[in-house]
């Protein structure tokens, strides 16, 4: 049970008006906590009272979690209370941002301590610059109860600012709930995909072959390219707009095949075969709906593909004139694009246009984000992105030049000579003969080795 921490016998003079006032408003809210507690609520509906009440406690505009990620340096919130809107709206905060940025955070995290920025004026001007797109004139925080994996923050508070006893209380709350929180979801046996928000979202990806996930399950590249379902599915997502009958379908992705009665058949075969291995996985619903006109993704779910996702970021990245925007954007389109578009048939006739459109926007993207990496000299992360990029795309000339690059700048010279040699043991002559040029303009030194 919570204790009472403002004793009524102490002495009102030793205090200040405030002091008294925030001490009276302090045991009222631990009268209001303990009430709460005494109810059975699950861990995120706790940690949702404490934020409303810890917000109003300190007259905020805002109160969250925020979840930290020390292994990669990242911080996003997890939940959080907008005083005026009185819930979860959207924020200003990016998916997520880097811990590195904020060096006043960076600190408190590393010592464990709460946080009270009256001005946010007084801090770096790039961290200043950050609170201003977040609308925050002050913030206090504190940090989670033995570990400093996250806070408890307050934006713009007008009261007790002096006196942080209830946030680290809330602190203490919401670092043991959230650990409850994770235990639960860890029990969960489905794996969920990250847009997974509600029982009618269905996740699909086509990039590097085809998965789908949903609130109750995943069925995973592996299970279902073993199905003759799934260069169907593929075909029903690029082609959402409306129903296809089995000769439409036959006569797009098997052209030779003159048998539609058979094919017919087969269609049917194959749809419920997947419902009846899948059948759970959709809520009551079914992926796929037989209409008259023929078969269609279900409309009555919340599809969202993958290759949907990437046009969207791309083209953002695109119409981008902040270089910082223009890079997360283009670092995200790469990340999405594992590979070929459904690789068991990304040759095929049917989908060799998608394939090649997809391919063409990843390598423009992709060289974007290496030219303005290049700029900021940030070798490590052009070096980690070539080398994925060349498990799935080995014969790319250009992905070796900006290996190669991102070996020279970080003076691994016997490296990039090794990385070259390999590099014209594999590209075609035309791309070899690219290479040797584009090294040999950037770097005078490396020009007797090209000419070998």
């Amino acid at each position: 049970m919570l204790k009472n921490s403002f004793n009524s016998s102490a002495d009102p003079d030793i205090f200040s008006d405030e002091q008294v006032e925030a001490a009276i408003e302090l045991e009222q809210m631990m009268v209001r906590l303990e009430k709460e507690f005494r109810r059975d609520l699950v861990p995120k509906d706790i940690i949702m009272k404490v934020l409303r009440l810890t917000c109003e406690y300190y007259d905020g505009d805002w109160s969250g979690v925020l979840d930290i990620q020390q292994d990669i340096g990242v911080w996003a919130p997890y939940w959080w209370y907008n005083a005026r809107t009185k819930g979860m709206t959207p924020t200003r905060f990016y998916e997520f941002e880097n811990v590195s940025e904020y060096p006043t955070w960076a600190n408190a995290m590393t010592e464990e301590r709460t946080l009270n920025i009256p001005l946010v004026d007084t801090v770096t001007p790039e961290e200043s610059e950050s609170y201003k797109r977040l609308n925050t004139k002050s913030v206090i925080a504190a940090p989670y109860y033995k570990g400093a994996t996250g806070f408890i923050v307050v934006r713009n508070p007008k009261k007790f600012v002096d006196n942080l006893d209830l946030l680290k209380l809330s602190a203490y709350i919401a670092s043991c709930e959230f650990h409850d929180y994770r235990l639960i979801e860890n029990t969960r046996h489905q794996i969920l995909a990250s847009g997974i928000e509600s029982n009618k979202d269905v996740c699909i990806n086509l990039f590097g072959g085809l998965e789908i996930f949903t609130a109750y399950g995943a069925i995973r590249s592996d299970e279902i390219n073993k199905m003759q379902i799934a260069p169907i599915i593929v075909y029903l997502c690029i082609h959402r707009n409306h129903a296809h009958s089995p000769r439409e379908i036959a006569e797009a992705m098997y052209p030779d095949y003159d048998d539609y009665e058979s094919f017919s058949r087969q269609i049917k075969h194959y749809i419920f075969r997947f419902r009846q291995t899948y059948e759970d996985l959709f809520g009551g619903e079914q992926l796929i709906v037989t209409e008259p006109s023929g078969y269609r993704l279900n409309s009555n779910l919340n599809i969202k593909v993958d290759t949907d996702f990437f046009d969207e970021i791309y083209k953002l990245a695109k119409n981008s004139s902040n270089k910082n925007d223009k890079i997360r954007l283009l670092e995200k389109a790469v990340n999405l694009y594992k590979n070929d578009v459904y690789p068991p048939a990304s040759m095929e006739h049917w989908l060799m246009p998608v394939t090649f459109s997809y391919s063409d926007h990843f390598f423009q993207a992709i060289e974007e984000l290496f030219r303005l990496l290049d700029e900021r000299q940030d070798y490590t992360a052009i070096h980690e992105y070539a080398v994925s990029a060349l498990k799935h795309h080995s014969k790319n000339g250009r992905l070796y030049y900006w290996l190669i690059v991102s070996m020279i700048e970080r003076g691994m010279l016997d490296l990039a000579r090794r990385e070259y040699s390999s590099a014209l043991q594999i590209l075609e002559p035309q791309s070899r003969k690219k290479l040797k040029n584009d090294l040999s303009k950037k770097y005078e030194f490396i020009k007797p080795y090209t000419e070998k």
